[in-house]
């Protein structure tokens, strides 16, 4: 049975084995066979747990989240496959770069040049350890949706983008020092919205052209606020200032072309859109992957590098294994092999029967979006 951060592990799965507090306590916090709630799930996190083994989802009557309907058991998920793919970094980095950004955010408030340098010092060294790690599978596509979070947005966001970022370099054949100095730049390209007014970062869009307007000097903010204090190479400080530029000068804040935007920018840039059009900050909603993908192909040559969309085409799984869908049937379906593609082989929730939709005869049925567990097991049909 596979052992899982808790953070891959979705309610209402079941335990393979017993789970301990430490090496020394005799009673388990939870036993073999016992159902895994939410509530279970925050409490190992309390208690300083972060992974362990699990075996096949169940599901519970009602919402699948009341305890109260344990026995309840749907047997339309009862045996199902419930592999996940790997996720593209380790969960203990994951923890760690967010608590680093949080660190930067505070010292960026009570103007601490130290501890921001302090901070953005531990990033990279963040960033050198994925890289690593990533680099242990270079022919294998990264799950980056097991980095995405709507919790936190903002520092998930970057980190998300960050980890498409290095996938790209990867791709692209570029050395590991690169693909360390452009994930280190892609985890901070955002960092000038966090001296933004208080109002802005607070409110959810769309924003007024007032404060669009605003919104439009981050990344010059982050540059010049990152030259003020001497942090990063003036490399890694243009990708920053250049992420939002477009190949036909449509972008900001300069308006630069083709050729005068930085191969780091235009790498953050594509890794920006695919991480905000797929993880969308709520109450906005996502696009699938395969929307997405198709945006940056019919911007390819106008908006984005033809090589670095075809990079984040080769090194993203666009669908993870244990990944919920909707498809354009209005069913809902959990993705049991990837195969490498946007149209995977998925379990359909209500029926319990498998399709593969690469299969010709499938071919009017496509994924409309990815759904999160909850809505996957609320408004199955």
């Amino acid at each position: 049975m596979p052992m899982l951060s808790l953070d891959d592990i979705l309610p209402n799965t079941v335990a393979a084995q017993d789970v301990f507090e430490n090496n020394q306590a005799k009673m388990p916090l939870i036993r073999k066979g016992a159902i895994i709630t939410a509530e279970y799930l925050y409490g190992l996190r309390r208690r300083g747990i972060s992974e362990m083994h699990v075996k096949e989802a169940i599901v519970t009557g009602g919402s699948g989240f009341d305890a109260s309907g344990l026995k309840k058991r749907d047997t339309s998920l009862s045996g199902m496959p419930f592999e996940k793919s790997p996720a593209a970094i380790l969960p203990k980095a994951k923890k760690d770069i967010i608590k680093a950004q949080r660190d930067m955010h505070l010292a960026i408030g009570g103007r601490d040049k130290g501890a921001i340098e302090q901070a953005i010092d531990r990033m990279e060294e963040i960033i050198s350890g994925i890289v690593e790690h990533m680099a242990e599978t270079p022919n294998t596509p990264f799950n980056i949706a097991s980095v995405q979070n709507d919790q936190e947005f903002m520092y998930h966001h970057n980190l998300s983008v960050a980890v498409i970022a290095i996938a790209i370099s990867q791709g692209m054949g570029l050395s590991s020092h690169d693909q360390i100095q452009i994930g280190t730049c892609a985890v901070l390209h955002d960092m000038g919205k966090l001296m933004l007014s208080a109002e802005i970062q607070l409110k959810v869009p769309p924003y007024t052209e007032e404060e669009e307007a605003e919104v439009r000097t981050h990344a010059e903010i982050g540059y010049d606020s990152l030259k003020m204090w001497g942090i990063l190479t003036e490399d890694q400080r243009e990708a920053i200032r250049y992420h939002h530029e477009r190949l036909d000068g449509s972008g900001y804040p300069q308006g630069l072309r083709i050729n005068d935007i930085p191969l780091w920018a235009k790498i953050i840039a594509v890794a920006d859109v695919y991480e905000a059009m797929t993880n969308a900050r709520p109450p906005a909603k996502s696009a699938s992957p395969t929307a997405t993908l198709e945006h940056l192909l019919m911007h390819v040559g106008i908006h984005f590098d033809k090589a670095v969309v075809q990079s984040l085409y080769n090194k993203i799984e666009f669908y993870p294994m244990g990944s919920f869908v909707m498809l354009s049937n209005e069913q809902f379906a959990l993705v049991t092999l990837t195969k490498r593609t946007l149209r995977p082989v998925v379990r359909i929730l209500s029926t319990n029967t498998e399709v593969e939709l690469a299969d010709p005869k499938n071919a009017n049925i496509k994924i409309d979006r990815v759904v999160s567990y909850r809505e996957a097991i609320r408004r199955k049909r």
